[in-house]
C-alpha cells in the first residue's frame, strides 16, 4: 500500500529547451582560442537543435567540407530564483566541443554520441560553444590500424566518436555532421538531484519483474523516509533494506496485474505508467519512470542453428535498417517520425536495426517503438574500423558511452538485441587476419558483461555478422546476406544459402514511385545522367553500382532486356525496375519465411533514403513508399499468402497467421494465359491456428498433376500467371499473391480498367476492375494516401483500395496507371 504523503508536493525538476536566441560564427581552425577573441561581426542567427549544414543549407563552405572550420555558438541564459541548483544538459554535441559559461571554461566533450551535463555555479548569463575543426585532427600522425577500411577515406576517424554517416562518399553526398545536433536544456533542481535511475523491466517464467535502483543527492540534507513504486494498478513499497541515504540499491521487484509486451505482429504491445513516490524531508517528490513494457527476448544459436523467441514463442523477425532522417537534420520531427513508423507497422515489419555506421536514435524513437510494438536491434556505434581500444583514453570514453547508452535503453520494451558493432570482425577476417585478431576483448568480453548486467530482457550479439567459420558465412549465426543482390547469385541461392538470420540484406537500387519521380523532376532524367546516378549507391572502388545489380535480375523477372528498354523507353524502364526490386524482395522473403527454411528473419538494408533517387531505402527521402515497400508489405503481413516455387515439386501455397486469433479462410487459385484467358481454377477451405501456418502443395490443391511453374517443360506453357487469393469467412480479401513462371509480360493490354469511387467520410474507396491482368498498378490521388499501391490487378476481380485523407484534403482527380497500360486512366473525385 502507499505510504502517507506530506501535505506539500515538490516540483523537483524544471526544464527549458534552449531553442532560440542563438547565433553562429565560422572561424579558421584555432584562430580564436576563447570567447574573448571572437569578433563582433559575422554572426548568424540560428535555432537549436541544428547542424551547421542545416543552418547554412549547404554541406560545404568555399569548396571545403564543414570539418575544416571552427564553428562557434552563443546564447544568453535565463535564470530562475526558485531552484536549489541549475545545470545544462546537452543531448548531442558534434564532435570536439569546448564550452564556456560567462567566459569560464567548463568540462568539454569529444563524443557526439553522449549526453553532456554541466553544473552551473550560481546564476549564469552567457553560454558559448566551440565546435573545433575535425579535419586537422584527422591529418595528425597516429598509430596505424591493423587494417584499413574502404568505407571512408580518413582512417583516423577510428579515434573519434563521431558518425560515419555523411563521410561515406560512395553512399551519399558528403555532409560533415557538426554542431549542437540534439537539444540543449537548462534544468533547475529542487529538493533532490536524481543522478541515476535504473528501471529494467523483464518477463521471467511467466511473471513481470522490475529491477529498481537509484542514486540521488538530497539538496539541503536529510534522508529519504520511504519510496513507493506504482506500475499500472500495481503498488509496491520499496523494502527499507534496499533504501539508503543516497539512493536505492538495485534489486528485483515482482509485480502483478501486468500483461506481457508483444511486437505488433503477434499481439498487443502492453505498456504501463511507472512512477516512484519519494518521501523526503521537505515533502513528497514524484519521479516519472515513463511507460514500461515487460517481455523476454531470446536469440539462441544451438550447434550452428539459430532460434528467435519472444515471451517463449517462436518469432520470424522482419524489417529494415534505420539510419537517420537526413544528414542535416538527423532526428525527424514528431509528425515525420510517426508517419515513418506507421508505415513500418503497416508493412508488417516488426523490427528495425539501428546500424553501427549511424547514430543512436532519439528518445522519441524508442518511446514510439515501445508504443507501436516495433522491436529494435541496437548496434553499438563501432563499424568496420580497427578501433584503438588498447588506448586507455579511447577505451574509457567508449566504456562511458556504452554504459550511458545501455542505461538509456534499459527501460524500453522495444529493445530486443544489442550488438557490439557492425562488420568489425568481417573486415578483419576479409583482410586475412587470424581468428584471434577478429575481435578485441573489449567487444568479446567487457561489452558482453555490461550487457548481461544491465539488460537481461534483450539478446546480445558480439558483432554483426558473426557465428560462422568466417564471420561473413551465412549458414551459421547472424549474417549480412547479399547473395541475391550485390553478389548476383541466382534467386535459388536465397534458399540454398541456408541463411539463419540476416541482420542486413537485399541492398538494391529501389526506384521511387512514378508520382514521386515526376514531382521531384527525376523522372525526366535518363539513367546515365549524373544527377540520376548521384542518388544510386555504389561500393567504393567498384566498377558497378547497385542499379547494375538490379539490372542483372531484370531479364529473369521481366520478359525484356533492360538495356534495350532503357534506351528506347527510359520511363518504362524505371517503372518496370521498381517492380523488379519488389519481386526480388518478395521471392527472397518467401523462401526465408517457408517453415522448412530454418531462417528466423531478415532486415532490409535501409528503410529510408538519405537523398533523392533510387537508393537502398524502401521509402524515399521524403518517407513516401516505393514499389518495393508495397511488395514487402504484402509478403511480411502477419496474415499472408505466399507462393513458394519448389521446382519439380510445383508451387506451395503458404498461409501464415501470426495473430492471436484463429483464421478461417478460403484459398482461391487461378491460372491465366496471356493475361485474359483462365485455364484452371481451384478452391480450398482452411483453418489456420493462432501463431500457425498451413502449407498446401499443387497436387493437394488440384488433385491431379499440373505443371504450375513450367518445371517439366512438356511443350509450351499453358499459362503465364498464377493468381492466388485468400478470402476470409466474412468475404473480405485477406491476402493476395502472384507468380510468373516465365517472368512478367511487358506487352500492353488492349482494354482500360473500369474505375469508380465512393466517399466514406473524408476518405474515399476506389474500386478497380479489369478484363486483363494489370501489372504494377499505381494510384496518384493528391491529398490522399492509398492503403495499397504498385499491385497487380487480377482479371475480372474487383479490387477496392482505400484512399485515406490528410488534413485539408483538396478535391481533384485520381489517376490510375500500370506498367503494362499505355496511358493512365483519370477519375474525378467524388
Amino acid at each position: 500500500m502507499s505510504l502517507p504523503l506530506a501535505s506539500r508536493h515538490i516540483e523537483a525538476h524544471r526544464s527549458l529547451m534552449l531553442a532560440t536566441g542563438w547565433c553562429m560564427l565560422r572561424t579558421a581552425p584555432g584562430a580564436c582560442r576563447e570567447p574573448a577573441d571572437l569578433p563582433p561581426q559575422g554572426w548568424q542567427e540560428v535555432s537549436l537543435p541544428t547542424t551547421v549544414a542545416a543552418a547554412l543549407d549547404s554541406d560545404t563552405v568555399a569548396g571545403q567540407g564543414l570539418d575544416a572550420f571552427d564553428w562557434w555558438f552563443r546564447c544568453e541564459l535565463p535564470s530562475w530564483d526558485d531552484v536549489d541548483a541549475m545545470r545544462l544538459r546537452f543531448e548531442g554535441l558534434a564532435t570536439l566541443v569546448e564550452i564556456w559559461v560567462d567566459g569560464a571554461a567548463v568540462p568539454a566533450t569529444r563524443n557526439m554520441h553522449r549526453c553532456h551535463v554541466v553544473a552551473l555555479p550560481g546564476r549564469a548569463r552567457e553560454l558559448v560553444l566551440r565546435c573545433a575543426a575535425l579535419e586537422p585532427e584527422l591529418l595528425a600522425r597516429r598509430p596505424r590500424p591493423r587494417w584499413k577500411t574502404a568505407l571512408v577515406d580518413a582512417q583516423n576517424l577510428r579515434w573519434f566518436r563521431t558518425t560515419l554517416l555523411g563521410r561515406i562518399a560512395s553512399w551519399n553526398p558528403r555532409s560533415d555532421m557538426v554542431g549542437p545536433w540534439r537539444p540543449c536544456y537548462l534544468e533547475g533542481l529542487r529538493a533532490i538531484d536524481v543522478q541515476d535511475l535504473q528501471l529494467t523491466p523483464s518477463w521471467r517464467d511467466g511473471r513481470p519483474v522490475l529491477r529498481v535502483g537509484a542514486r540521488w543527492a538530497l539538496l539541503g540534507g536529510g534522508a529519504c523516509e520511504g519510496v513507493v513504486l506504482r506500475v499500472g494498478s500495481c503498488v509496491r513499497s520499496v523494502d527499507r533494506a534496499y533504501l539508503g541515504a543516497d539512493g536505492i540499491e538495485p534489486h528485483d521487484i515482482e509485480l502483478e496485474g501486468i500483461d506481457p509486451w508483444w511486437p505488433h505482429t503477434h499481439g498487443v504491445p502492453a505498456l504501463y505508467d511507472c512512477v516512484l513516490e519519494l518521501q523526503g524531508p521537505r515533502g513528497a517528490v514524484t519521479l516519472d519512470g515513463g511507460r514500461l513494457g515487460f517481455k523476454a527476448f531470446e536469440l539462441d544459436q544451438p550447434e550452428g542453428a539459430l532460434a528467435v523467441r519472444c515471451n517463449g514463442r517462436a518469432l520470424f523477425v522482419r524489417g529494415a535498417c534505420w539510419t537517420a532522417a537526413d544528414l542535416r537534420r538527423p532526428d525527424p520531427d514528431a509528425a515525420t517520425l510517426q508517419t515513418i513508423l506507421e508505415r513500418v507497422v503497416a508493412a508488417g515489419m516488426n523490427m528495425l536495426r539501428v546500424v553501427g555506421i549511424g547514430l543512436y536514435a532519439s528518445e522519441e524513437f524508442y518511446a514510439a517503438c515501445d508504443r507501436m510494438g516495433i522491436l529494435v536491434w541496437q548496434d553499438l556505434l563501432f563499424a568496420n574500423m580497427d578501433y584503438p581500444f588498447d588506448d586507455p583514453g579511447f577505451a574509457e570514453e567508449a566504456r562511458a558511452e556504452v554504459g550511458e547508452t545501455l542505461r538509456r535503453l534499459e527501460r524500453h520494451a522495444c529493445l530486443a538485441v544489442v550488438c557490439g558493432g557492425s562488420e568489425v570482425e568481417q573486415q578483419a577476417a576479409m583482410m586475412g587476419l587470424p581468428r584471434d585478431s577478429w575481435s578485441h576483448p573489449f567487444h568479446s568480453r567487457e561489452l558482453q558483461r555490461m550487457h548481461a548486467h544491465m539488460l537481461p530482457a534483450s539478446a546480445w550479439v558480439r558483432s554483426s555478422p558473426s557465428g560462422g567459420a568466417l564471420p561473413f558465412h551465412v549458414s551459421s549465426g547472424v549474417s549480412h546476406y547479399y547473395g541475391v543482390g550485390a553478389y548476383r547469385r541466382p534467386l535459388s541461392d536465397a534458399r540454398l544459402a541456408k541463411v539463419r538470420l540476416a541482420a542486413e540484406c537485399l541492398g538494391l537500387s529501389n526506384v521511387p514511385a512514378q508520382v514521386a519521380l515526376e514531382r521531384s523532376g527525376l523522372g525526366a532524367l535518363r539513367a546515365h545522367d549524373p544527377r540520376w546516378k548521384a542518388g544510386v549507391p555504389r561500393d567504393a572502388g567498384a566498377g558497378w553500382d547497385f542499379e547494375d545489380v538490379r539490372d542483372h535480375y531484370f531479364p529473369e523477372l521481366v520478359r525484356a532486356d533492360p538495356r534495350e528498354m532503357r534506351m528506347v523507353d527510359p520511363q518504362a524502364y524505371l517503372r518496370w525496375s521498381g517492380l523488379v526490386s519488389g519481386e526480388l524482395m518478395a521471392r527472397v522473403f518467401t523462401a526465408w519465411r517457408a517453415p522448412d527454411s530454418g531462417c528466423q528473419g531478415g532486415l532490409v538494408w535501409w528503410l529510408r533514403d538519405l537523398a533523392q533517387g533510387a537508393g537502398w531505402g524502401v521509402l524515399d527521402s521524403a518517407a513516401r513508399p516505393k514499389p518495393a515497400y508495397w511488395a514487402l508489405k504484402r509478403c511480411l503481413a502477419p496474415r499472408a499468402l505466399l507462393i513458394d516455387d519448389r521446382g519439380l515439386e510445383g508451387c506451395d501455397f503458404l498461409v501464415f497467421n501470426d495473430r492471436p486469433e484463429v483464421l478461417e479462410a478460403t484459398l482461391v487459385v487461378e491460372l491465366w494465359q496471356a493475361g485474359r484467358i483462365r485455364t484452371l481454377r481451384a478452391e480450398h477451405r482452411m483453418r489456420v491456428e493462432s501463431a500457425g501456418y498451413v502449407r498446401l502443395g499443387t497436387a493437394e490443391l488440384f488433385g491431379h498433376f499440373v505443371d504450375i511453374n513450367h518445371a517439366y517443360r512438356f511443350g509450351p506453357p499453358s499459362h503465364d500467371a498464377v493468381v492466388a487469393r485468400l478470402i476470409g469467412s466474412d468475404g473480405v480479401l485477406v491476402s493476395e499473391a502472384f507468380h510468373f513462371p516465365q517472368g512478367m509480360r511487358v506487352e500492353p493490354v488492349a482494354m482500360e480498367p473500369r474505375l469508380h469511387m465512393v466517399a466514406d467520410g473524408a476518405d474515399r474507396c476506389l474500386h478497380l476492375q479489369s478484363d486483363e491482368l494489370l501489372l504494377g498498378v499505381e494510384i496518384d490521388a493528391p491529398g490522399y494516401e492509398p492503403d495499397d499501391d504498385a499491385f497487380h490487378l487480377a482479371p475480372g476481380i474487383e479490387r477496392t483500395v482505400r484512399l485515406r485523407a490528410g488534413a485539408g484534403t483538396p478535391r481533384g482527380r485520381v489517376h490510375c496507371s500500370a506498367a503494362n497500360l499505355r496511358h493512365s486512366v483519370t477519375l474525378r473525385d467524388a
